[in-house]
């Protein structure tokens, strides 16, 4: 568990679009080469993959007017379940639509215990910075990447008001690729409430499989 008084980190939204345009400005290189590896070709994909949610929520969730909870004093860590689909039509960039559950939270407030479950739908952009650097390493296998993800999430087991709001996560992992059908994936980003769930941040770990269709 993250402590629950860690201050927020500030400015992810410059974050965001950071990592986003270098996904943008890197995506031109892409024109010009052709990978030898089977790996980077184009492919549509499927994934699941379980996910550690460690929470680094403050004293609030939530905004004045929506019921949120106060003085929080703690917030256990939780697991949760992530499937998605994507395509991959550069060596570069991928898209990816996902849902997510998290289980329960378990957040200690001033108004006793609360049980908070999450659900989240997500549009993810993948940048693939190191494609052509890897391409002849172990054959390809290895394929590291960012990801910002613009999201949409709710949660049930609280009395906020209108417990559905945006949310944005940011960060990185790696594919490695077993055979030309199946990858693995380790991801791990930081996502951030706004509005009604501003203060429902956690870090998110996931470890899953792909299987691909060309």
């Amino acid at each position: 568990m993250l402590d629950a008084c860690t201050s927020r980190p500030r400015g992810f939204g410059l974050m965001a679009l950071f990592a986003l345009a270098a996904l943008l400005i890197a995506a031109p290189a892409a024109a010009d080469w052709e990978p030898e590896s089977e790996f980077a070709e184009n492919s549509t994909y499927f994934g699941l993959a379980g996910v550690l949610a460690l929470a680094n929520i403050g004293d609030k969730v939530g905004q004045n007017g929506s019921e949120p909870i106060r003085g929080i004093s703690s917030a256990k860590d939780a697991f949760g379940v992530r499937f998605w689909m994507g395509h991959r039509p550069i060596p570069y960039l991928a898209f990816e639509i996902g849902f997510q559950y998290i289980a329960p939270i378990e957040i200690t407030a001033s108004g006793g215990r609360e049980s908070v479950s999450t659900y989240t739908g997500s549009l993810d952009f993948k940048g693939y910075p190191l494609a052509r650097v890897l391409d002849e390493v172990k054959e390809g296998r290895i394929q590291p990447y960012v990801v910002v993800s613009p999201s949409i999430t709710g949660v049930s087991g609280t009395e906020i008001n209108s417990p559905l709001a945006f949310t944005i996560g940011v960060g990185g992992g790696v594919d490695y690729w077993l055979d030309s059908d199946v990858s693995l994936t380790l991801d791990g980003r930081y996502s951030w409430g706004t509005s009604n769930l501003r203060g429902l941040d956690m870090v998110l770990v996931s470890l899953g499989a792909r299987y691909h269709f060309y």
